[in-house]
């Protein structure tokens, strides 16, 4: 009995003492909680009458009005020049993508139509469709002007990395087949190609419309890439073609033949880049990207053998510790 009336007191002290430590700890807590609010309240008082006081002081010098309203609309006008930029150019590329399809259908009309008319020997019949293919030739050299600008522009804004090298970002075959291939039109279109359809002429025709297609056919790398560099391979060919034609029949060889050469050189040089950076990036797309991630390896403990290589020694101040903890339990 003496046993069960010790361990009740017991309980009960032990009661009492646990709630006067929750209750001392809730209003320990509670006053920290009012400072704390208290001065979070000040701070926030303080810095909305600074800022009050800065805004005012601002609108006074006129500061504020001259200042941070320019350059708010400053950015605001940037920001909607850089998207109505964007918007053109994608439309603007859109357009010279349906131009190319619409001049690679119209090249192939005319060249299947000289065909047709030498094969039924009809002079009437050439002598009315190559005027129209030659005035055509002629002044394709337009569109071709603009298909190259917007080309250039798309590279600049595609494959630029800042502002300061936006044009530097052009790819060098870019520049080297595109000027070369306008050279060799406008040499061949305005030096070296007459109106009348004669003997000499119309193979030159031929041969140019050939190679004019050819460098209208980059939409069929969506269908077949043989299809595509095949007709490349063609068109060079042509252009080598008309090339040595155009040299051949002329008798004034001088500074339209060197610059006549040397586009169909830029020409090979700008295609050979295509075709090296084009392979490049065909073996980086088959290769597996390699992880730089080092395997993780787990590591080995033997119970075994390892358990007696533990240090479990106890330090002075974990003992002290411990023995601090034991008598406060004690006096529970």
């Amino acid at each position: 009995m003496d046993i069960a009336a010790g361990q009740e007191s017991f309980r009960v002290r032990a009661n009492r003492r646990i709630s006067k430590a929750l209750s001392r700890t809730s209003e320990h807590s509670s006053r920290i909680r009012r400072k704390t609010s208290a001065f979070a309240e000040q701070q926030i008082r303080r810095t909305s009458k600074f800022a009050t006081e800065v805004d005012s002081g601002l609108n006074k010098m006129g500061i504020y009005d001259n200042r941070f309203e320019k350059r708010r609309s400053s950015r605001q006008l940037l920001m909607k020049e850089k998207e109505t930029s964007i918007t053109a150019l994608m439309y603007l590329y859109s357009f010279r993508q349906k131009l190319q399809k619409v001049e690679f259908l119209i090249i192939w009309t005319f060249f299947f139509a000289l065909i047709a008319s030498l094969l039924i020997a009809s002079q009437d019949v050439s002598d009315q469709i190559y005027p129209i293919a030659y005035i055509y030739i002629q002044y394709s050299v337009l569109t071709r002007f603009f298909a190259y600008i917007m080309d250039f522009t798309n590279a600049a804004v595609k494959l630029a990395t800042s502002d300061d090298s936006k044009w530097s970002a052009i790819p060098l075959w870019l520049i080297l087949h595109h000027s070369g291939v306008l050279g060799s039109h406008i040499m061949i279109a305005f030096f070296f190609m007459g109106p009348e359809a004669t003997s000499d002429n119309l193979p030159k025709m031929l041969f140019g419309l050939v190679a004019t297609q050819s460098s209208h056919n980059t939409w069929t790398k969506k269908y077949s890439l043989t299809l595509y560099w095949g007709n490349v391979l063609l068109g060079f060919v042509c252009l080598s073609c008309i090339t040595d034609l155009s040299i051949r029949s002329t008798t004034a060889r001088g500074r339209g033949t060197a610059i006549l050469l040397c586009s169909v050189l830029a020409t090979l040089c700008g295609v050979v880049l295509l075709a090296n950076s084009a392979a490049k990036g065909t073996k980086a797309q088959s290769k597996p990207p390699r992880s730089k991630v080092p395997p993780i390896t787990k590591p080995s403990f033997d119970i075994g053998t390892d358990y007696g290589s533990l240090n479990c020694i106890i330090t002075e101040e974990e003992e002290r510790e411990i023995g601090r903890v034991s008598g406060k339990m004690s006096i529970i």
